[in-house]
């Protein structure tokens, strides 16, 4: 038998939500809004969000470091003026 024999089997596609995702070993390709993924897709994916993720902590503990430092600052000045 043939592959083009084989009823294709679809999913719901992620990008417009119509049950036309047709997936294959290699790939998944919707026939409704032409969206397609491989496994390379979702590493690349996974690797930004990573890098997302790492770029967001650092703007954390960035901002946490220059909010103490303003706290610390404010204090000194308050002691000076109390003294």
């Amino acid at each position: 038998m043939l592959s083009v024999d084989k009823a294709p089997y679809f999913k719901t596609c992620p990008h417009c939500g119509m049950g036309s995702l047709e997936t294959f070993s290699t790939h998944s390709y919707c026939v409704n809004c032409n969206h397609s993924e491989s496994e390379d897709d979702s590493f690349l994916y996974m690797s930004e969000i990573l890098e997302l993720e790492k770029m967001l902590n650092e703007h954390e503990r960035k901002r946490a470091a220059k909010k103490n430092r303003c706290n610390f600052v404010k204090e000194i000045a308050e002691e000076e003026v109390a003294s």
